[in-house]
């Protein structure tokens, strides 16, 4: 058996693993051998593969531009954009620089919570509650709940341009009003949408590609800045609002939804640094270019996502779980597999 490696594990903790599950897991792994295998050639029989349906503009629109990430995408920029119409019809004309802010705090909060592996979980558990009864179709459209960073994105795209108009509806008053108490906000704004825009920018597929560890330092400490300077803008505005409208602050902010959203968006981020541990790893070589690594501290259900990493300031990475089973069929851990592809570096690390 290798010997133990220790990582970094950010995902369901438990204190109640026992001896007698230790030892079966370690039993179960005695076969497990460090050495790397050699890689298998292996040639694909053309013949076995099933025709091509369509030609290629249909094929190109079904599995590239019309993928279930885009699909998500999109479906979150129509609803912003009917919101926005809504706006405009409320107030016949702009919308109002408070609707514009609540809208940016709204998608931010979504944006997060699809990256908090509590609310991935969930997701990932109705995904796979759906009966075998259901129509294939149905079904199969579920089963593509992985692409659920569609709804990240597009939150955070939309979150990007709503802030970016309520900067333009707050700078449009400023220049007609003056007025000074509210220029604290507006330059907090304008540093805001330059973060924000850096961030959004630093996103594109081909950045991350040819800068992968800077894009993963730059996204995370960029984010914890926006979100320490959304508390202080939030403070701002409500200040400057709660000024026009005769009421004090406090009463103000605890009715604002922006106040709500950057506290479930804050209490987001600390759950998921409050169940960070160091945990025991054994890693199973499966190739040069793919490893599996068990751990024995809990049992653990199929795919359910956790998040392993050897540098936890800098990057987490998201796995699926795959129960470990001793001789009788009982579960006593779990592994995940890491390939060395993609944006994945935990592998190099």
């Amino acid at each position: 058996m290798s010997s133990p490696i220790i990582i970094g594990l950010n995902g369901p903790d438990s204190n109640t693993s026992t001896d007698s599950n230790t030892q079966s897991f370690a039993s179960s792994l005695e076969s497990i051998s460090a050495a790397k295998p050699k890689p298998a050639l292996i040639e694909a029989d053309r013949s076995l593969l099933p025709e091509k349906t369509g030609n290629r503009v249909t094929r190109y629109l079904n599995f590239n531009f019309l993928t279930a990430y885009r699909k998500l995408f999109s479906v979150i920029f129509a609803a912003n954009l009917s919101a926005l119409v809504a706006f405009c019809v409320k107030t016949k004309g702009a919308p109002a620089a408070s609707d514009v802010a609540s809208a940016t705090s709204v998608n931010l909060m979504v944006a997060l919570l699809f990256r908090q592996e509590n609310v991935v979980n969930l997701v990932y558990e109705i995904a796979v509650a759906v009966p075998h009864s259901f129509p294939l179709w149905f079904r199969r459209r579920m089963a593509k709940v992985f692409h659920y960073g569609g709804v990240h994105s597009g939150c955070g795209t939309a979150a990007v341009v709503w802030f970016i108009l309520y900067t333009a509806l707050i700078t449009k008053n400023f220049i007609r009003s003056r007025d000074h108490d509210s220029l604290a906000n507006l330059i907090m704004s304008y540093l805001l949408v330059t973060l924000l825009c850096t961030i959004l920018a630093a996103a594109h597929p081909k950045f991350r590609v040819m800068f992968h560890d800077y894009f993963e330092a730059g996204h995370r400490f960029a984010g914890w800045s926006a979100l320490i300077i959304f508390w202080i803008h939030n403070i701002l505005d409500a200040n400057v609002e709660r000024k026009l409208r005769g009421v004090p602050l406090g009463t103000y902010i605890i009715h604002s939804p922006n106040f709500w959203c950057f506290l479930i968006s804050t209490g987001c981020t600390f759950l998921s640094w409050s169940r960070f541990r160091r945990r025991e790893v054994i890693p199973e070589y499966l190739s040069d270019h793919v490893i599996r690594l068990h751990f024995n501290y809990r049992p653990m259900q199929p795919f359910y996502g956790l998040k392993v990493s050897t540098r936890p300031l800098m990057e987490w990475h998201a796995f699926a779980t795959i129960p470990d089973e001793d001789e009788n069929g009982t579960i006593n851990g779990f592994s995940v597999v890491v390939s060395n592809a993609g944006d994945q570096r935990i592998l190099s690390e």
